[in-house]
């Protein structure tokens, strides 16, 4: 088990390096486990107490729209805390992919419909709500097929209060993620960054 563990961290530290950040920490595997683990595996069942308690994030899809070398970017002002711009986007509800919920998310904040290319950056912050298991954010890069950005009446968030286009390299100082203004400052333009491919999982038959 722990060198499934150990294979696994090397091939996403390799390919998706701003996913981890540092190695994952695996307690030390009970006399016997890695047999019984192998075992439960060749019979095809799912041994829960080998495995262990799983990390349970937040995963948010986000959505880089690019125009005519601008941005669209939505504000959120919410109380007790400095108002700040991002990208239109939000939480992926249960049973959505990435893709259905970036859809999803844009149409309710800016009224448009939009066709998903790929991803260009994955953030990981464990950190992030506190005991909730952190979050998973995925920057996605997308086209506008249907509909012209402004304010929709069936946003679901309160604290959306603004939605404007913004030159590519004079995104505003409370933009977030930082990590992402400078991909794009390094860039050039959004076509510009490597796209990560997005698949369906699919079962063996």
């Amino acid at each position: 088990m722990a060198r499934a563990h150990a294979a696994l961290a090397a091939l996403l530290t390799d390919f998706l390096p701003t996913l981890l950040s540092s190695p994952p920490v695996s307690a030390p595997a009970p006399a016997g486990a890695e047999l019984h683990s192998e075992e439960v595996r060749e019979s095809g069942g799912y041994d829960a107490a080998a495995m262990g308690r799983n990390r349970s994030p937040r995963l948010k899809a986000r959505v880089l729209v690019e125009r005519d070398g601008q941005v669209l970017l939505v504000r959120h002002a919410k109380r007790k805390q400095k108002a700040f711009w991002c990208l239109p986007g939000g939480n992926a509800d249960p049973g959505e992919s990435l893709a259905q919920a970036a859809r999803r998310e844009l149409l309710e904040e800016t009224g448009v419909d939009v066709e998903i290319e790929g991803a260009v950056l994955i953030l990981d912050g464990p950190a992030a709500y506190a005991g909730d298991g952190g979050a998973v954010e995925v920057i996605l890069r997308g086209t506008i097929t249907t509909g012209e950005p402004g304010p929709t009446t069936h946003t679901g968030d309160p604290y959306l209060d603004r939605i404007e286009w913004f030159p590519l390299d004079d995104l505003p100082v409370s933009f977030r993620p930082r990590a992402l203004a400078d991909l794009l400052r390094q860039a050039g333009s959004s076509a510009a960054l490597p796209l990560i491919p997005i698949g369906d999982w699919i079962e063996d038959a």
